[in-house]
């Protein structure tokens, strides 16, 4: 009995030492550590990031797979500008009506990128510049949210804002109206009017559209704020007041000096390719994607539209595959075809 009683003794204590090891052990590992979090990040990472996302948000992506863009449906390279420029018959829309030429899945690309990419960036930016004090990237990130906010808005209604951005603790939030939106955009513009004005701890290592100039950034979110007044004229008996006070001020984008622009840096088609994304669509070897409005061609020829030469231009001194010039794919993607039989006119 003493035997088996010394070694259910040392059992015991095995055991406790074991459980009470087990108390000083943190198995709670919900970060992965072999993956970046947040707090590791770096702030002007983050600027540059959300800077570019923020262009391609409007002018889209000529490559698959680049940052958060897949480039899918129906549109050619995507981004807001190119829905727009086909909704107002700028470009071929490319069906016989919006429903045929336009899917819903066009719209997941600048969805995605709108909300996994620059406003959980921007989120989570403010966390460290506010830690900082880098008022300016604060400033910058304001911006951004507030056009992108307002454009979504524009284009899609009804948007998600109060619950979004929670990742798996809401996977489904409710949208909340454009009113509150265009709200909450010019609330965002006025504290980033203040933070262009405070003295900042760090500036950004990149601003991509004013190079550090903060005047121009103010100037770029007043004008931002006539733009929410202006489109909600109608049912804010105040808009017009508002208006026309940034216009008394002076302090708004009143010149070409002061364009909000982004410069895109390439001009071929390098490694990568950082053209502007209509040039990477349309310059290539297979020839040009996209295919002007006819309705707008005619209506600029025949009523002597005075753009149409700033619209429309001739890029080589001879169109290729005429007896002038050899043919061409890249240029004309047709001059490499053969011209259709002509049409026979019989006499009756």
């Amino acid at each position: 009995m003493k035997r088996i009683y010394k070694i259910m003794s040392l059992a015991l204590v095995c055991g406790s030492i074991f459980f009470y090891s087990c108390e000083t052990t943190n198995l709670d590992l919900t970060e992965n550590p072999n993956a970046l979090v947040p707090s590791q990040a770096d702030v002007d990472f983050f600027m540059n990031s959300i800077q570019e996302d923020f262009v391609r948000q409007l002018d889209g992506d000529a490559s698959v797979g680049a940052d958060n863009w897949s480039t899918g449906g129906n549109q050619n390279g995507d981004g807001l500008n190119d829905f727009g420029l086909t909704l107002t018959r700028i470009y071929n829309l490319g069906g016989r009506s919006y429903a045929s030429a336009l899917q819903p899945g066009d719209g997941d690309d600048e969805w995605r990128n709108a909300y996994a990419g620059m406003l959980i960036d921007i989120k989570n930016m403010n966390v460290l510049a506010a830690e900082a004090g880098q008022t300016h990237h604060i400033a910058m990130g304001q911006f951004f949210e507030a056009y992108t906010l307002v454009t979504l808005v524009d284009f899609f209604g009804d948007i998600p804002l109060t619950e979004a951005i929670q990742g798996a603790d809401n996977l489904n939030p409710s949208f909340d109206s454009g009113a509150d939106i265009y709200d909450y955009a010019l609330g965002l513009l006025d504290q980033a009017i203040v933070n262009f004005k405070s003295d900042a701890s760090a500036e950004p290592q990149n601003d991509l559209y004013y190079g550090g100039n903060w005047i121009k950034w103010e100037k770029a979110a007043n004008t931002l704020k006539m733009k929410i007044y202006l489109q909600r004229r109608l049912v804010d008996g105040s808009a017009k007041a508002s208006f026309d006070a940034i216009v008394n001020s002076g302090n708004y984008i009143s010149s070409t000096a002061d364009d909000f622009q982004y410069n895109w840096p390439a001009s071929s088609a390098s490694n990568p390719d950082t053209r502007h994304p209509r040039y990477g669509l349309n310059y290539q070897a297979t020839g040009a994607g996209d295919y002007m409005s006819n309705w707008l061609m005619n209506l600029m020829d025949t009523k002597h539209d005075p753009r149409i030469r700033y619209y429309f231009y001739r890029q080589n001194a001879a169109t290729p595959g005429s007896s002038d010039a050899a043919p061409n794919e890249e240029t004309l993607n047709c001059s490499l075809e053969s011209p259709p039989q002509p049409l026979l006119m019989k006499k009756h």
